[in-house]
């Protein structure tokens, strides 16, 4: 019986310890970084290069962000999305309030 009590006691213990009511954190990805430190600017006003091989140019251009993406709308209407984690470089300018994205 003492073993019984003992074990019933052991069990409570661990049953009141279990973490799975704590809510997991996970870090943040790399495209949620970028968009964060892009949304500190409190712009969305850029220009826009692609890598070499492609014809996409943006300039002077408003554009948004759905993490992953940076979303902009060209002239004609149409919608393109380049990805956070393809960004290879990008400024800020102080005096244009704008940023200038390149892309790989």
């Amino acid at each position: 019986m003492r073993k019984l009590m003992i074990l019933i006691i052991i069990t409570a213990f661990f049953t009141a310890c279990d973490k799975d009511d704590d809510p997991i954190v996970f870090p943040k990805s790399d495209a949620e970084l970028i968009a964060d430190e892009i949304l500190n600017y409190k712009t969305n006003k850029a220009t826009i290069y692609r890598a070499p091989s492609s014809s996409y140019f943006f300039k002077d251009i408003i554009f948004e962000i759905e993490v992953p993406f940076l979303i902009v709308k060209d002239n004609g209407g149409d919608t393109h999305y380049f990805h956070l984690n393809d960004l290879s470089y990008m400024y800020y300018c102080t005096e244009k309030k704008s940023f200038t994205f390149y892309f790989e």
